[in-house]
């Protein structure tokens, strides 16, 4: 069942969307549309915050940050992995959307609208857009939307990543109605994989080479979960 995707207006909100996606109501695309693509653009709404979360044994021992972090260009950087992907293992064309005439402050209310008016415009028949998601499963549950730290205790386990947690839907230019959507790789993170830290009172507190393994960190799980998505999605082939 297709059915038209409105961006909200707090991403927050994102996991209350995609909780329904649990039941099974993820996709790929159907052989139908994938032999009418011909043209494929991507936009990434992730943003510039980074989040920290930590989940303790009690709820009295969860704490939390946000930072902003538009000097990573995580939007170019999705973006710009899913182009390469689509180019190197697909037989469409791909090229990022130019976000020049979406108007920001409007996105929460028409954004839906707005993408699929840019991407007449350019050309495109389909849009891949990487947006935060989350859902409202136990192990899934505990990420914020979006991409950051995580940290998880219990009874002195702990556990650590970098993670990025989204959904990558594919939108019909023509009739603006969602095709498939998947999420980004079936898990968030990789608990364990370097770097592997403990969740501080803000992110300013980490050294700066704390810093860039995070950013190093967060590329690797987008170059490795973008594939994942693409593949489910069945734009390329999926990864081995």
């Amino acid at each position: 069942m297709r059915r038209p995707l409105l961006l909200l207006a707090s991403w927050a909100l994102v996991s209350l969307l995609s909780g329904c996606a649990v039941l099974g109501a993820k996709r790929g695309v159907s052989e139908e549309d994938l032999s009418q693509t011909r043209r494929i653009g991507v936009v990434s709404l992730l943003g510039d915050r980074l989040y920290g979360v930590r989940i303790g044994t009690t709820v009295f021992q969860n704490d939390s940050f946000v930072a902003q972090v538009p000097e990573w260009k995580v939007d170019a950087y999705a973006t710009d992995r899913a182009v390469a992907l689509l180019k190197d293992r697909s037989s469409f064309e791909a090229a990022p959307l130019d976000r020049g005439e979406l108007v920001a402050d409007r996105m929460p209310v028409d954004g839906w609208q707005q993408l699929k008016t840019a991407g007449a415009r350019q050309g495109f028949d389909r849009l891949v857009i990487v947006r935060p998601g989350t859902a409202s499963t136990q192990d899934r549950g505990f990420f914020t939307p979006g991409y950051g730290l995580i940290e998880r205790s219990f009874f002195g386990l702990v556990r650590r990543c970098v993670y990025a947690a989204y959904i990558v839907d594919v939108m019909d230019v023509k009739t603006g109605e969602e095709i498939a959507w998947q999420w980004g790789s079936d898990f968030p993170c990789e608990y364990g994989k370097a770097p592997q830290l403990p969740i501080l009172a803000s992110f300013d507190q980490y050294s700066d080479v704390q810093r860039e393994s995070v950013r190093v960190g967060l590329m690797q799980w987008i170059d490795k979960s973008m594939a994942d998505a693409l593949g489910a999605l069945k734009l390329i082939p999926a990864p081995r």
